[in-house]
């Protein structure tokens, strides 16, 4: 039974014990290759059956009403970024912490670029909330990957920090050449942080990101969440999460 859930007869699920099962699998495979032990005990281990549900996605036709009819500007743009490559036949759509993690000096949305149809954004970095101990650890064996540390908005003592750390893979390191629709929406969100910058003076805290919230303070993934359901509810859309409209996409 799941620890500290309301329902108190909630199992994990078989997805959940495949993953650990794969995580203490490779663990042991590891220990034997360094001769702690000779045998690996998750070898031969009976695994829960699961059905590997097929995630909901939106269609085209849903994709393109969704947008036509989303007055919120930062939902907007989150899901134009997420769906931005769909209109250049591309499969290198943005996951929502690299969304939420771009930085204005990733993007290139100058005259030059935006008369040759060449308007991109380098994807180098995500946002992402990490245990404070495991960045601590990193960092003392000189591993850490973090470019950035937001400060804490709360008193309280919080396990977990909010940062800018280089990507989930390698080969999420990349360049997206930009269609012309999303290139005018990040020039309008750009138009209005000026404003929102010029009102708010040294109130207006700058991280030089993308997707910011009135002040400046960066948007996390479960507010975007909420966002989206929020919107999905008042237009009766079919249900769906952000990372969906990766498979949009």
């Amino acid at each position: 039974v799941r620890k500290g859930h309301r329902k108190k007869d909630k199992k994990i699920s078989p997805t959940v014990i495949v993953k650990i099962h794969a995580l203490m699998s490779g663990a042991f495979k590891k220990a034997i290759g360094w001769r702690y032990i000779d045998i690996n005990p998750a070898e031969n281990v009976t695994l829960p059956q699961r059905v590997k549900k097929e995630r909901e996605a939106w269609s085209a036709s849903e994709v393109k009403y969704a947008l036509a009819i989303c007055e919120n500007p930062v939902l907007k743009l989150a899901m134009l970024l997420a769906l931005g490559c769909m209109y250049l036949a591309m499969g290198c759509s943005m996951r929502i912490g690299e969304i939420l993690g771009l930085t204005w000096d990733c993007v290139d949305l100058s005259e030059e670029a935006l008369a040759s149809g060449n308007a991109s954004l380098f994807i180098n970095k995500e946002l992402k909330r990490c245990e404070k101990s495991s960045v601590e650890a990193l960092e003392k064996r000189g591993r850490s990957k973090v470019f950035f540390t937001f400060p804490e908005w709360k008193r309280t003592n919080c396990k977990t920090m909010l940062t800018l750390k280089t990507p989930k893979t390698a080969s999420s390191v990349r360049t997206v050449f930009l269609p012309k629709t999303v290139a005018l929406a990040l020039i309008e969100t750009k138009n209005r942080q000026d404003e929102e910058k010029m009102l708010l003076g040294s109130d207006y805290k700058d991280f030089n990101l993308v997707l910011a919230q009135s002040g400046g303070r960066p948007y996390e993934p479960r507010q975007i969440d909420q966002i989206l359901t929020a919107f999905i509810q008042e237009n009766e859309l079919r249900s769906v999460v952000f990372h969906s409209l990766r498979h949009s996409s």
